[in-house]
């Protein structure tokens, strides 16, 4: 859990009680009224319990925000790179072979060329809830590498670049940073309180998602 600098006192309290899977929501236990299922109309017709996972992950009446703090977080890893001389591009349309041949379309969110070195990354951040699994950060790197691995023959021939290799990033949304990120952050050099400082955007921007969808109408 991050410390609360940069947190007011309410996004403080609410941060804990995520934490602790305690958010005072209609699919909370003991502390729905009426009913548990998700107030968005959709969602209630389809029976879908209005947990603070489905409100941050998969309610549709979210998806704007979702998608705004997603692209705030792939910006700012571009930026990275950018500040170290690379070469990016972010939303970048591509191809991936198959062994038999076929293409299907793909898009990248960014695309960083060290033209000095000859080389090239494929970086998909991902934002998600914390889960149980101790790997979970493995586990979207390796989701995102069989998605992106099969277009690299299609960057070589795009940018002329050899060499490449693809990093699926997984932030926890609640702030989590896991030991892949931190790995990936040392790898390439980049200072680890920027890494905080992007943790804390996502975690901030999961309480507005939520908050958003609580007491909005």
């Amino acid at each position: 859990m991050l410390a609360r600098r940069g947190l007011t006192s309410s996004e403080w309290s609410n941060a804990l009680k995520l934490s602790m899977n305690s958010m005072s929501n209609r699919g909370t236990g003991g502390r729905s009224v009426g009913n548990r299922l998700c107030r968005n109309p959709s969602c209630g017709e389809k029976k879908l319990i209005e947990t603070i996972p489905h409100i941050r992950g998969f309610c549709p009446r979210s998806e704007a925000l979702r998608n705004a703090a997603h692209h705030k977080v792939r910006t700012s890893v571009a930026n990275l790179f950018r500040n170290q001389g690379w070469e990016v591009y972010e939303e970048v349309h591509c191809e991936a072979i198959s062994e038999d041949g076929s293409r299907q379309n793909r898009r990248a969110d960014i695309v960083a060329i060290n033209r000095q070195k000859d080389k090239g990354l494929i970086v998909d951040p991902t934002l998600r809830w914390e889960g149980n699994d101790d790997d979970q950060d493995e586990a979207v790197n390796k989701e995102k590498r069989d998605i992106y691995l099969p277009t690299i023959p299609y960057f070589k021939n795009k940018y002329g670049i050899k060499h490449w290799d693809v990093f699926g990033l997984w932030f926890g949304v609640r702030g989590t940073v896991s030991p892949f990120l931190m790995k990936f952050y040392q790898d390439n050099n980049f200072k680890k309180n920027q890494m905080k400082e992007l943790a804390l955007i996502v975690l901030k921007d999961t309480l507005n998602i939520i908050n958003r969808h609580l007491y909005s109408n």
